[in-house]
């Protein structure tokens, strides 16, 4: 297993303790393992019909305006990138962006 791989039943968790002090055996200790799992991110992208557009006018967020809902749990939308950019006036003709 290398650095970023994910695995798809899990990592082992395996507490291990130290004691420099030999102070636990002050304590009750239960060593309990367990199993970490990764699950896949969900994202869903949504791009909503786009404006229209005059020839000869630039594209800008009135075209390019997709929006990315993150995952649950609190992670932010993703940033995303076009192609052609904002920014850009299109061809009239169709075969050409």
């Amino acid at each position: 297993m290398q650095f970023g791989d994910v695995v798809a039943e899990g990592y082992l968790i395996a507490a291990a303790l130290n004691d420099p002090d030999n102070r636990l055996a002050n304590y009750s200790i239960v060593i309990t393992s367990g199993t970490l799992t990764i699950d896949k991110a969900t994202q869903t992208i949504a791009w909503s019909d786009p404006a229209g557009i005059t020839y000869g006018t630039a594209l800008s967020g009135a075209q390019l305006n997709a929006t990315v809902t993150g995952v649950s749990g609190g992670s932010g939308p993703g940033a995303l990138s076009y192609s052609p950019v904002s920014g850009t006036i299109l061809s009239a003709d169709p075969d050409k962006p």
